[in-house]
């Protein structure tokens, strides 16, 4: 766990436990793919990760059910804008972590060039 939910409700977060929980662990996922799972054998949490993980359940409740871009009824136009999720979360990763390092000094972020 990044995130609990008392930190998220403190951060401004407006989700019941459940949904929390549920866009927690997404979030939590994304993290792990994009470092590697280095941060799972961290102690404690950074800041950065747990303020990320907090903008990442903010984008995929956002991004939650976005499928139509455009509807109009009887003279009543909606317009969505589509959030991608995979593109937001990417850059979101990317500013949060980019000069974030592990205990051993490798950066989180590192793909092995």
């Amino acid at each position: 766990m990044y995130l609990t939910f008392e930190e998220y409700i403190e951060m401004g977060g407006t989700l019941d436990n459940a949904t929390f929980t549920r866009m927690e662990f997404r979030a939590i996922k994304e993290i792990d793919r994009y470092t590697f799972n280095r941060l799972q054998t961290e102690t404690t949490v950074r800041e950065s990760v747990k303020r990320l993980t907090y903008e990442i359940i903010i984008v995929a409740v956002c991004t939650q059910g976005n499928q139509v871009t455009a509807s109009n009824n009887d003279g009543v136009s909606q317009n969505y804008q589509i959030i991608d999720f995979n593109t937001v979360v990417s850059q979101l990763i990317n500013t949060f972590l980019a000069c974030e390092t592990t205990a051993d000094g490798t950066m989180l972020l590192y793909r092995g060039m």
